[in-house]
């Protein structure tokens, strides 16, 4: 059980980490922040040094998913060995 939850929990990293970095590259150059009194704010950011969570989350879920694959590789389960004798 624990590798194919590692295996999802390694898919939804890369996924959602990717999805994130995407949308943080795509966004506006400027943050609008509301402030008291009907205030805004706009902050300026930039895209080429400002780094988001995304990017390490995509990195952790690819580190994950390569593990479990090299994993499967060099000690596949008895359940797949059964399968391939058949």
């Amino acid at each position: 059980m624990f590798r194919f939850a590692s295996v999802i929990i390694g898919f939804l990293l890369l996924t959602i980490g990717l999805a994130k970095v995407w949308f943080h590259m795509n966004s506006g150059a400027f943050i609008t922040l509301e402030g008291c009194q009907g205030g805004v704010y706009s902050v300026p950011i930039g895209r080429a040094t400002a780094h988001c969570w995304g990017c390490y989350a995509a990195a952790l879920g690819f580190l994950l998913l390569f593990h479990r694959v090299v994993r499967f590789v060099r000690f596949p389960s008895p359940a797949s060995k059964l399968c391939v004798s058949l």
